[in-house]
Order: structure tokens, then sequence, then C-alpha cells
């Protein structure tokens, strides 16, 4: 085993974790009773994903198993917002040859972070059948300000700042797979992760409950 990976058997301390987070969830859900989930909340840099798989796949994908079940629970009508990423395509980006992507192409991701979302889908879908009301969004990547250098836009802007003082050589790395559409976020959806795991607010008369990760200190 790496360093990324432990081994550990299944007991009831684990199982008993399990089932705590999941009624947290439920409870969490059931003191707001929101009308719209809006699950933004991930381990979302493709990059941190690949150095703790074990944790992606734990956030991504067990996590909004969590908090699916638990809408389904505490809130039966509530509409399950749910946001993958476009990293779930994968290789299937290289396979359309340049032409524009559709969302009925076969999922293929090629990181810990787009297999984790895939996975996440796959649940979300399931429990659609079941009587979740939910959609999902595929975005494709973000900017603004706020954003920290894990991501491709704040990275670039951050190099060509250095190097424009004469910090580093004049040289840029990026690790881009393919070409995409790059969304702009006003500020407001990346100041409050550094406040809590979620946000309430009021959108047209809606109670949404906002779902989101936690900047970490630097």
């Amino acid at each position: 085993f790496d360093r990324h990976f432990s081994c550990w058997s299944w007991d009831n301390n684990r199982e008993s974790y399990r089932r705590q987070r999941l009624r947290s969830a439920v409870d969490l859900i059931y003191g707001y009773q929101p009308t719209a989930i809006v699950h933004l909340a991930a381990v979302a840099a493709p990059a941190e994903a690949h150095n703790a798989p074990r944790l992606a796949w734990d956030i991504n994908a067990t996590g909004t198993m969590n908090m699916a079940y638990a809408a389904m629970e505490a809130a039966p009508q509530v509409r399950f917002i749910f946001i993958s990423s476009s990293e779930t395509y994968g290789i299937s980006f290289n396979e359309c040859k340049g032409e524009p992507i559709s969302e009925n192409v076969i999922l293929k991701p090629i990181n810990a972070y787009g297999a984790s979302k895939a996975a996440a889908e796959a649940v979300v879908a399931q429990l659609a059948n079941e009587g979740l009301n939910t959609i999902r969004f595929r975005p494709f990547n973000h900017t603004g300000p706020g954003q920290t250098d894990e991501y491709v836009v704040a990275a670039f802007a951050k190099q060509l700042a250095e190097i424009s003082v004469g910090l580093r050589p004049p040289v840029i790395k990026l690790a881009i797979y393919q070409h995409n559409e790059i969304s702009w976020m006003s500020v407001t959806w990346f100041e409050p992760m550094q406040m809590s795991h979620f946000s309430i607010f009021p959108v047209r008369g809606e109670r949404c409950l906002m779902l989101h990760q936690v900047r970490r200190n630097r």
C-alpha cells in the first residue's frame, strides 16, 4: 500500500460512524426544511482528489449518497440539485475529435475526481427512480474572485504575476487535458466557502440549502 491507502477491516465502529453521518445529514435537512438543496460539496480540485483518492470517493460519492438519502427521508418534496462535473466525460472528449460533446455520450472519466463524480451521478440517477426529485449538472471549469490557485485560471494568473516581477522563469505550467469552456462566477459563490459547510438563502421565495466545501488554510 502506498501513502494514499490504508488497510482496515469492516467493524461495528465504522458502521456506527457511517450511520451517525447519515443521521447528521437527516437532522440538518429536517431542521431547515429547504425547498431546494444545491449540492456542491466535494473534493473539488482534480489534483487534490488524485493525491487523496479515498477521501475524494468518500466525500464525492458516499457523501452525495448520504445527502440524497437524507433528502428523501427528511424533506421528500425537496428539489435535489446535484452539481457534477465535465470531468466525468474524460476520454469521450478525445473521441469526439473536436466536435461539441453531447450529454448522451458514455462517461469515461480518467481521474479520481471525475470517477467519483460519475459514481455520485449513478447514485442520484438510481434514487430518481425511487422518488428523489433531482436534476444533475455537469459544469466545465469556472473562475472568479477569491478562487485559489488549485484551479486552472487562478494558477495561470498567479504564474503570470510571478513572472512579471521576476519571481519565476518565463514558463507557464498547466495541466489541461481537453478543450472546454470556462464559466465566470461572482465572488458570492466563493466567499461562503471560508465560513461554513452550508448556507441558507432565499431564491424567489424558495428556501434553498447550499452545501459546499470549506476552504482550508494553506
